[in-house]
Protein backbone atom coordinates (compact mmCIF):
# COMPACT_ATOMS: atom_id res chain seq x y z
CA UNK A 1 0.00 0.00 0.00
CA UNK A 2 1.21 3.50 -0.83
CA UNK A 3 0.69 6.03 1.96
CA UNK A 4 1.42 9.72 2.25
CA UNK A 5 4.33 10.39 4.59
CA UNK A 6 2.24 12.93 6.48
CA UNK A 7 -0.25 10.29 7.70
CA UNK A 8 2.47 8.14 9.30
CA UNK A 9 2.87 8.66 13.05
CA UNK A 10 6.48 8.53 14.20
CA UNK A 11 5.90 9.89 17.71
CA UNK A 12 4.28 6.89 19.38
CA UNK A 13 7.39 5.35 20.89
CA UNK A 14 7.88 2.88 18.05
CA UNK A 15 11.40 4.08 17.25
CA UNK A 16 13.43 1.51 19.20
CA UNK A 17 16.96 2.47 18.16
CA UNK A 18 19.14 4.46 20.50
CA UNK A 19 19.77 7.03 17.75
CA UNK A 20 18.85 7.58 14.10
CA UNK A 21 21.94 7.25 11.89
CA UNK A 22 22.13 10.29 9.58
CA UNK A 23 24.85 8.70 7.45
CA UNK A 24 22.57 5.74 6.78
CA UNK A 25 19.76 8.11 5.77
CA UNK A 26 22.09 9.85 3.32
CA UNK A 27 23.21 6.51 1.85
CA UNK A 28 19.63 5.30 1.46
CA UNK A 29 18.61 8.57 -0.19
CA UNK A 30 21.52 8.31 -2.63
CA UNK A 31 20.60 4.72 -3.50
CA UNK A 32 16.93 5.61 -3.93
CA UNK A 33 17.81 8.49 -6.24
CA UNK A 34 19.88 6.03 -8.29
CA UNK A 35 16.79 3.85 -8.75
CA UNK A 36 17.38 1.15 -6.12
CA UNK A 37 14.23 -0.52 -4.79
CA UNK A 38 13.76 -0.84 -1.04
CA UNK A 39 11.40 -3.06 0.98
CA UNK A 40 8.18 -1.53 2.22
CA UNK A 41 8.23 -0.02 5.70
CA UNK A 42 6.06 -1.73 8.33
CA UNK A 43 3.10 0.26 9.61
CA UNK A 44 0.50 -0.66 12.26
CA UNK A 45 -3.04 0.67 11.75
CA UNK A 46 -5.45 0.80 14.71
CA UNK A 47 -8.40 2.08 12.71
CA UNK A 48 -7.51 5.72 13.26
CA UNK A 49 -3.74 6.16 13.07
CA UNK A 50 -0.88 4.65 11.09
CA UNK A 51 2.16 4.06 13.33
CA UNK A 52 5.54 3.49 11.70
CA UNK A 53 7.03 0.41 13.40
CA UNK A 54 10.00 -0.43 11.17
CA UNK A 55 11.76 1.60 8.48
CA UNK A 56 12.63 4.95 10.05
CA UNK A 57 15.83 5.34 8.01
CA UNK A 58 13.89 4.59 4.80
CA UNK A 59 11.19 7.03 5.91
CA UNK A 60 13.62 9.90 6.45
CA UNK A 61 15.56 9.07 3.28
CA UNK A 62 12.34 9.23 1.26
CA UNK A 63 11.49 12.54 2.90
CA UNK A 64 14.97 13.89 2.16
CA UNK A 65 14.41 13.27 -1.56
CA UNK A 66 11.28 15.43 -1.43
CA UNK A 67 8.93 12.54 -2.06
CA UNK A 68 5.49 12.61 -0.45
CA UNK A 69 4.60 8.90 -0.26
CA UNK A 70 6.17 5.54 0.54
CA UNK A 71 5.32 1.86 0.10
CA UNK A 72 3.95 0.36 3.33
CA UNK A 73 3.21 -3.10 4.66
CA UNK A 74 0.14 -2.28 6.77
CA UNK A 75 -0.60 -4.53 9.75
CA UNK A 76 -3.78 -4.33 11.80
CA UNK A 77 -2.91 -3.76 15.43
CA UNK A 78 -2.69 -1.38 18.36
CA UNK A 79 0.04 1.08 19.21
CA UNK A 80 1.39 -1.37 21.80
CA UNK A 81 1.50 -4.06 19.12
CA UNK A 82 3.60 -1.69 17.02
CA UNK A 83 5.93 -0.89 19.93
CA UNK A 84 6.43 -4.57 20.72
CA UNK A 85 7.12 -5.37 17.06
CA UNK A 86 9.70 -2.59 16.89
CA UNK A 87 11.77 -4.26 19.62
CA UNK A 88 12.84 -7.00 17.23
CA UNK A 89 12.96 -4.90 14.05
CA UNK A 90 16.30 -4.94 12.21
CA UNK A 91 17.56 -7.94 14.16
CA UNK A 92 18.34 -9.65 10.87
CA UNK A 93 18.09 -7.00 8.15
CA UNK A 94 18.71 -3.33 7.49
CA UNK A 95 21.30 -1.38 9.47
CA UNK A 96 22.69 -3.82 12.10
CA UNK A 97 21.66 -2.97 15.66
CA UNK A 98 24.29 -1.55 17.96
CA UNK A 99 24.73 -2.64 21.58
CA UNK A 100 23.02 0.61 22.56
CA UNK A 101 20.05 -0.29 20.35
CA UNK A 102 19.69 -3.72 21.98
CA UNK A 103 20.04 -2.26 25.47
CA UNK A 104 17.36 0.37 24.80
CA UNK A 105 14.90 -2.31 23.68
CA UNK A 106 15.42 -4.35 26.85
CA UNK A 107 15.36 -1.34 29.19
CA UNK A 108 12.14 -0.08 27.59
CA UNK A 109 10.45 -3.43 28.25
CA UNK A 110 11.75 -3.63 31.83
CA UNK A 111 10.31 -0.19 32.53
CA UNK A 112 6.91 -0.96 30.99
CA UNK A 113 4.00 -1.64 33.39
CA UNK A 114 3.02 -4.84 31.57
CA UNK A 115 6.16 -6.20 29.95
CA UNK A 116 8.19 -5.83 33.15
CA UNK A 117 6.16 -8.81 34.42
CA UNK A 118 7.58 -11.05 31.68
CA UNK A 119 10.41 -13.41 32.57
CA UNK A 120 13.90 -13.11 31.11
CA UNK A 121 13.26 -15.61 28.32
CA UNK A 122 10.10 -13.83 27.16
CA UNK A 123 11.76 -10.42 27.07
CA UNK A 124 14.81 -11.89 25.34
CA UNK A 125 12.63 -13.44 22.65
CA UNK A 126 10.76 -10.17 22.06
CA UNK A 127 14.01 -8.18 21.76
CA UNK A 128 15.96 -10.89 19.93
CA UNK A 129 18.73 -11.02 22.52
CA UNK A 130 19.84 -13.67 25.01
CA UNK A 131 18.13 -14.31 28.34
CA UNK A 132 21.51 -13.82 30.03
CA UNK A 133 21.75 -10.34 28.47
CA UNK A 134 18.34 -9.47 29.95
CA UNK A 135 19.40 -10.83 33.34
CA UNK A 136 22.53 -8.64 33.36
CA UNK A 137 20.58 -5.50 32.54
CA UNK A 138 18.03 -6.36 35.21
CA UNK A 139 20.87 -6.62 37.70
CA UNK A 140 22.31 -3.27 36.59
CA UNK A 141 18.92 -1.60 36.96
CA UNK A 142 18.34 -3.42 40.25
CA UNK A 143 15.06 -4.85 38.95
CA UNK A 144 13.91 -7.51 41.37
CA UNK A 145 11.30 -10.10 40.50
CA UNK A 146 8.02 -9.66 42.33
CA UNK A 147 7.42 -12.04 45.23
CA UNK A 148 4.38 -13.22 47.12
CA UNK A 149 4.25 -14.20 50.77
CA UNK A 150 2.18 -17.02 52.22
CA UNK A 151 1.88 -18.74 55.59
CA UNK A 152 2.10 -22.46 56.26
CA UNK A 153 2.34 -24.18 59.61
CA UNK A 154 2.82 -20.91 61.43
CA UNK A 155 5.78 -19.93 59.23
CA UNK A 156 5.91 -17.22 56.54
CA UNK A 157 7.38 -18.15 53.18
CA UNK A 158 8.24 -16.08 50.14
CA UNK A 159 8.45 -17.17 46.53
CA UNK A 160 8.75 -15.61 43.09
CA UNK A 161 5.46 -14.60 41.56
CA UNK A 162 6.69 -15.71 38.17
CA UNK A 163 9.32 -18.21 37.18
CA UNK A 164 12.47 -16.86 35.62
CA UNK A 165 13.37 -20.23 34.14
CA UNK A 166 14.06 -20.31 30.44
CA UNK A 167 11.37 -22.14 28.53
CA UNK A 168 13.21 -24.78 26.54
CA UNK A 169 10.07 -25.35 24.48
CA UNK A 170 9.87 -21.76 23.32
CA UNK A 171 9.36 -21.24 19.62
CA UNK A 172 12.65 -20.97 17.71
CA UNK A 173 13.75 -17.62 16.40
CA UNK A 174 12.52 -17.33 12.82
CA UNK A 175 15.18 -17.62 10.13
CA UNK A 176 16.64 -14.61 8.46
CA UNK A 177 14.29 -13.09 5.94
CA UNK A 178 15.29 -13.31 2.30
CA UNK A 179 16.85 -10.24 0.81
CA UNK A 180 14.36 -8.01 -0.96
CA UNK A 181 14.54 -8.37 -4.73
CA UNK A 182 12.92 -6.11 -7.28
CA UNK A 183 10.81 -8.16 -9.70
CA UNK A 184 10.49 -6.33 -13.04
CA UNK A 185 8.35 -9.14 -14.45
CA UNK A 186 5.70 -8.67 -11.74
CA UNK A 187 5.68 -4.92 -12.38
CA UNK A 188 5.30 -5.54 -16.12
CA UNK A 189 2.36 -7.90 -15.56
CA UNK A 190 0.60 -5.30 -13.40
CA UNK A 191 1.15 -2.67 -16.07
CA UNK A 192 -0.19 -4.97 -18.82
CA UNK A 193 -3.26 -5.81 -16.73
CA UNK A 194 -4.08 -2.11 -16.29
CA UNK A 195 -3.51 -1.47 -19.99
CA UNK A 196 -5.79 -4.40 -20.85
CA UNK A 197 -8.62 -2.88 -18.82
CA UNK A 198 -8.22 0.40 -20.66
CA UNK A 199 -8.34 -1.35 -24.04
CA UNK A 200 -11.51 -3.20 -23.01
CA UNK A 201 -13.14 0.12 -22.13
CA UNK A 202 -12.11 1.69 -25.46
CA UNK A 203 -13.41 -1.34 -27.38
CA UNK A 204 -16.73 -1.24 -25.55
CA UNK A 205 -17.15 2.47 -26.34
CA UNK A 206 -16.17 1.96 -29.99
CA UNK A 207 -18.88 -0.68 -30.43
CA UNK A 208 -21.53 1.65 -29.02
CA UNK A 209 -24.04 3.40 -31.23
CA UNK A 210 -23.93 7.16 -31.00
CA UNK A 211 -22.09 10.31 -31.94
CA UNK A 212 -18.43 11.02 -31.24
CA UNK A 213 -19.50 13.38 -28.47
CA UNK A 214 -21.66 10.67 -26.85
CA UNK A 215 -18.82 8.16 -27.07
CA UNK A 216 -16.42 10.65 -25.51
CA UNK A 217 -18.89 11.22 -22.68
CA UNK A 218 -19.24 7.43 -22.22
CA UNK A 219 -15.46 7.07 -21.98
CA UNK A 220 -15.31 9.68 -19.25
CA UNK A 221 -18.22 8.05 -17.42
CA UNK A 222 -16.56 4.62 -17.49
CA UNK A 223 -13.32 6.09 -16.13
CA UNK A 224 -15.30 7.88 -13.41
CA UNK A 225 -17.15 4.68 -12.44
CA UNK A 226 -13.92 2.65 -12.31
CA UNK A 227 -12.36 5.25 -10.01
CA UNK A 228 -15.48 5.22 -7.86
CA UNK A 229 -15.30 1.43 -7.58
CA UNK A 230 -11.63 1.66 -6.58
CA UNK A 231 -12.46 4.23 -3.88
CA UNK A 232 -15.37 2.15 -2.55
CA UNK A 233 -13.19 -0.97 -2.40
CA UNK A 234 -10.54 0.98 -0.47
CA UNK A 235 -13.19 2.34 1.92
CA UNK A 236 -14.59 -1.16 2.47
CA UNK A 237 -11.12 -2.48 3.25
CA UNK A 238 -10.58 0.40 5.68
CA UNK A 239 -13.87 -0.40 7.43
CA UNK A 240 -12.83 -4.05 7.79
CA UNK A 241 -9.45 -3.02 9.19
CA UNK A 242 -11.13 -0.60 11.61
CA UNK A 243 -13.52 -3.29 12.85
CA UNK A 244 -10.71 -5.78 13.39
CA UNK A 245 -8.58 -3.13 15.05
CA UNK A 246 -11.32 -2.16 17.52
CA UNK A 247 -11.77 -5.81 18.46
CA UNK A 248 -8.02 -6.16 19.01
CA UNK A 249 -7.85 -2.87 20.94
CA UNK A 250 -10.72 -3.98 23.16
CA UNK A 251 -8.89 -7.20 24.00
CA UNK A 252 -5.69 -5.30 24.80
CA UNK A 253 -7.52 -2.84 27.05
CA UNK A 254 -9.22 -5.66 28.97
CA UNK A 255 -5.82 -7.28 29.50
CA UNK A 256 -4.28 -4.01 30.73
CA UNK A 257 -7.22 -3.34 33.09
CA UNK A 258 -6.94 -6.86 34.55
CA UNK A 259 -3.22 -6.39 35.14
CA UNK A 260 -3.71 -3.00 36.82
CA UNK A 261 -6.44 -4.45 39.03
CA UNK A 262 -4.07 -7.25 40.00
CA UNK A 263 -1.40 -4.70 40.98
CA UNK A 264 -3.89 -2.65 42.99
CA UNK A 265 -5.06 -5.77 44.80
CA UNK A 266 -1.47 -6.78 45.57
CA UNK A 267 -0.86 -3.29 46.95
CA UNK A 268 -3.90 -3.67 49.21
CA UNK A 269 -5.84 -0.86 47.52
Amino acid sequence: MILNLNVLRIDGGTQSRAVINQEQIDNYAQDMAAGDKFPEVTVYFNGLEYYLADGFHRYFATKKLGKTSIGCNVVTGTLRDAILFSKSANADNGLPRTNADKRKCVVDMLQDFEWCEWNNAEIAKACRVSAEYVRRIKAELNVKPETVKYKMGGNTFERKAKSEAINTKAEPIPPKEEEFKYDPQAELLESLAAENEQLKDKLAVKQMDGTAEEKSSATEKIAELRERIRVLEAELEAIKITRNSYQTENGQLKKQVAMLQKKLKAAGL
